[in-house]
């Protein structure tokens, strides 16, 4: 016993220094080819006591799955359980590991591979299989180290599965392992959950042709290293190979060849880490599904697509679901004249606000488009916190697309509880079956804005339509454009306040305006002889989500004209003239009366036609009182002043004249023996009042008739003779004469 315990110390003392001795990466320096010594003997695998698998060769023959104590070509002894290769398939022969059967063959039963702890080749000894290490490790899920040295693989093909499973694989040595003829690494290290770093700068799998799931699962993989120049020249599929790589931040694809590439189905799928991805390079031409190439990639911020060539790719369904972090996402270059199903495509697409689909050519192939934009929700297992992850576009260009063809999708491209895209370029194939296609439902209201619930052209020329209408009535060729959310719509009216001048100018119609809007206030109302207030709202405003009364109100001028016209009466009757107008000012609409003047001669008379003496004073200063003033009429009369004789003519009758109007007088007055004074006028026209003409007589004085005769030398000279008067004792003077003859 004592012995045996220290055997096992040796052992584990070995094992320890092994493990240490192997850096926790994939290292790759000289091609090893085995010498004919090493390759003495047949080749057996001893599982030691202590869970170490040694292949080792021996010159003696053991059964399969004996158990004791080994020797190998060196001498050295295995105490443990033995194992042989293809014994269970070869009918009972020993083969070894030389020529490991098909890939259905597993080199080791299931209940020996959780058993080992390590894995490795007896030094100085060597594996050569014939083809193939399919299986070779396949499900050594406690395994922490495989040191492949000692493996000569210049023949191996076939990689299938070589290292599934080894979730607890830490160190993985294959320094010198021969990659020249690998043809099919399908799932090679497919749930290697503990692997943290590969290194292939050393190859270039140019005849790999199947590398689907190569490196799926290796959860814990921070990062792989390729060769710089090409690698995967001749590999047709892809598909899986980085399949929840989800400890990936990084990776440099740039020497990757995928011109003979047909599959790419979950390539990238749940690398959750990733956050860029630049696959610029990437041919594609020849690839026919995509299905699932990015799905879970929920932390890729920048994805450059732009060499793929999509032309034809049958299958993208949930190609890009759940990249809830990528922001931006350039596939305008993307055909699709084959595909058959974009289920789910953008499904989570939480950052993702715009999407150009314009030249996403889909033809009547297209048969499944559910959820092409929908919502989802992730985690809620095993104690994680559930996370719901709205399709975030916003902005959607689907105007290449046809949906003609659709058989499925009774779920519609969009949740229909998914509010997210609000506007959505249609082009003349975007007609969908009434039955297959369903449009999202507006919500009532997002970020402050209120809906209708309905779809309209943003220009106006189509719609308003449900959903449901617009799938039905959407018919391609009129109809394509951008639709939109149709905004919900409130009433701007205009108002006034107080008192409402009669001659106000008309009030702005009433306008619906959709929420956001722009809306210019109209300018400012007018009234003749007010000032008015402005409207409550100036300038533009945003509309809101309210019906808006714009109110203004009128203030009446105190400094408003109007005049007042005083006429007078001509001396024809009933003719007047402006004698002079009053320029007055005063408060508009206000009641006004004229104050009558004091005008000599006039008297003013309210009777008269057109005498407007008050009014209310306009505001355009049109108001205009008239007042009309009579012309008086007085009395003229005649009377005699002094002594009137007897026999005097008669005093003229009374006579009445208007103001202003020329005074004729009569004939003088006659009394024999007397001379009439004349009528005696003040005026020349009637004065102000009443006058009295007067005249008075004058006695003529009394004369004598005498007889006045020259004689000269007692002749009477008749040529001188004259007759003279003189009044009584009025002294006479006579001047001599000289005679004529």
């Amino acid at each position: 016993m004592k012995k045996i315990l220290g055997t096992l110390l040796i052992l584990i003392v070995f094992i320890s220094v092994f493990l240490c001795a192997i850096p926790n990466t994939v290292e790759a320096d000289d091609v090893f080819h085995a010498t004919a010594d090493m390759l003495q003997g047949k080749s057996y695998a001893v599982l030691t006591t202590s869970g170490e698998l040694i292949f080792f060769r021996s010159n003696a023959t053991y059964e399969y799955q004996s158990t004791g104590t080994f020797t190998d070509i060196k001498g050295n002894t295995y105490q443990g359980t033995i194992y042989c290769g293809d014994h269970r398939i070869s009918g009972g022969k020993n083969d070894g590991f030389e020529h490991l059967s098909g890939t259905s063959y597993y080199p080791f039963p299931s209940n020996m591979r959780t058993k080992v702890l390590s894995a490795r080749v007896a030094e100085g000894q060597a594996i050569k299989p014939e083809d193939n290490m399919i299986h070779m490790f396949y499900g050594f899920s406690n395994c922490t180290s495989i040191d492949l040295t000692g493996f000569d693989t210049e023949n191996i093909t076939h990689w299938n599965r070589c290292f599934q499973g080894c979730k607890s694989l830490i160190n993985l040595n294959y320094s010198g392992i021969d990659f020249s003829k690998a043809y099919s690494f399908t799932d090679l290290f497919n749930g290697c959950s503990s692997l943290t770093s590969l290194d292939f700068h050393h190859a270039t799998f140019q005849n790999v042709k199947y590398a689907s799931g190569l490196f799926s699962r290796c959860s814990s993989l921070e990062n792989i290293s390729f060769a710089s120049e090409t690698v995967f020249a001749s590999n047709e599929k892809f598909d899986s190979m980085f399949y929840d790589c989800s400890s990936l931040k990084q990776l440099d694809l740039s020497s990757f060849d995928t011109s003979k590439a047909r599959t790419m189905d979950s390539m990238f799928g749940y690398c959750y880490n990733l956050e860029e991805l630049d696959l610029s390079n990437f041919n594609t031409a020849n690839v026919t599904t995509m299905r699932t190439m990015f799905e879970g990639c929920s932390n890729l911020k920048s994805l450059n697509v732009s060499s793929f060539d999509t032309n034809n790719v049958t299958n993208m369904q949930s190609m890009f679901s759940m990249c809830e972090s990528l922001q931006e996402l350039d596939i305008s270059n993307f055909r699709a004249p084959k595909v058959q199903n974009i289920e789910s495509m953008f499904k989570g697409c939480a950052s993702l606000t715009e999407l150009d689909l314009s030249n996403f050519n889909t033809s009547e192939q297209l048969t499944n488009a559910s959820y092409m934009f929908g919502s989802t929700t992730v985690g809620g297992y095993n104690g994680q916190p559930s996370k719901y992850l709205k399709c975030a576009i916003k902005h959607l260009d689907i105007s290449g697309m046809n949906f003609r063809g659709l058989s499925q999708g009774t779920y519609s491209l969009w949740n229909t509880y998914n509010p997210e895209v609000e506007s959505i370029v249609m082009g003349e194939n975007s007609t969908p079956k009434t039955k297959y296609m369903v449009f999202p439902i507006p919500p009532a209201s997002k970020d402050g804005v209120n809906y209708t619930g309905k779809w309209i052209r943003d220009d106006k020329s189509y719609g308003p339509y449900t959903p449901d209408e617009l799938v039905e009535n959407y018919d391609g060729s009129t109809m394509k454009g951008t639709w939109v959310w149709e905004k919900a719509s409130y009433t701007v009216s205009y108002s006034y306040t107080g008192m409402v001048p009669g001659e106000a100018s008309k009030l702005p119609a009433d306008s619906n305006y959709e929420q956001g809007t722009t809306v210019v206030v109209e300018k400012d109302a007018t009234a003749p002889g007010y000032t008015f207030s402005g409207w409550s709202r100036t300038g533009t405003f945003e509309m809101p989500a309210e019906n808006v009364e714009i109110t203004g109100s009128f203030t009446a001028n105190t400094d408003t004209p109007y005049k007042v016209e005083n006429y007078l009466e001509d001396l024809t009757e009933g003719t007047y003239t402006l004698t002079k107008t009053d320029n007055l000012t005063g408060t508009t609409d206000t009641e006004v009366s004229a104050t009558v003047k004091e005008y000599e001669g006039f008297t003013f008379d309210d009777s008269i036609d057109g005498t407007i003496q008050s009014g209310t004073i306009a505001g355009d200063g049109s108001l205009v009182l008239k007042l009309y003033y009579k012309r008086n009429s007085y009395n003229v009369t005649y009377a005699y002043t002094g002594d009137v004789p007897d026999g005097a003519s008669e005093l003229p009758q009374s006579e009445t004249y208007k103001y202003g109007e020329e005074i004729k007088v009569p004939e003088d007055a006659t009394a024999e023996g007397y001379t009439f004074s004349g009528w005696i006028k003040d005026y020349i026209t009637m004065p102000a009042q009443d006058i009295e003409i007067t005249g008075y007589f004058i006695e003529n004085p009394k004369s004598y008739s005498y007889k006045v005769e020259y004689f000269f030398d007692g002749e009477i000279d008749e040529t001188l003779e004259k007759t003279l008067n003189a009044e009584k004792d009025e002294e006479i003077n006579l001047t001599p004469q000289t005679p004529v003859k």
